[in-house]
């Protein structure tokens, strides 16, 4: 969504308010709190103070970040731990397979996604704003 846009700012804008929002009707805990909270008025701020360019970099380090947790959890949750009541774990009951089956399957899957993902959104240089 944000490779290739010049929505940067309005995207990191919109992603404080969410963070802020979830934070204030969710979190309880005192340092999840005060971390959502300052995390949410940080990209507001960005949204609104920061040039296009370092909010493109920004959401592109999020969602790698984002997009490389993935095969790490799917690894660790259906083929290290085999015996959770996984999603994997349920499929195998299901349909068949072992839960390192179904497992595998994601992680190749998650895999291909991040290599595809990454290709495409290394096409695109950073945003520039336009001068008015």
């Amino acid at each position: 969504l944000a490779v290739g846009s010049k929505y940067d700012k309005a995207i990191m804008f919109c992603l404080g308010i969410i963070i802020m929002v979830v934070t204030t009707l969710f979190v309880r805990d005192l340092f999840a709190f005060g971390f959502g909270g300052l995390t949410g008025l940080f990209m507001i701020l960005m949204g609104v103070k920061a040039p296009m360019q370092i909010n493109d970099i920004i959401l592109r380090v999020i969602g790698v970040t984002s997009m490389s947790y993935v095969p790490l959890d799917v690894y660790s949750d259906t083929i290290v731990r085999t015996s959770l009541r996984s999603d994997a774990f349920m499929l195998a009951e299901e349909f068949g397979g072992t839960t390192v089956l179904w497992g595998t399957i994601w992680l190749l899957v998650s895999v291909v996604i991040l290599i595809a993902t990454l290709k495409i959104s290394l096409k695109f240089s950073p945003v520039t704003e336009a001068k008015s």
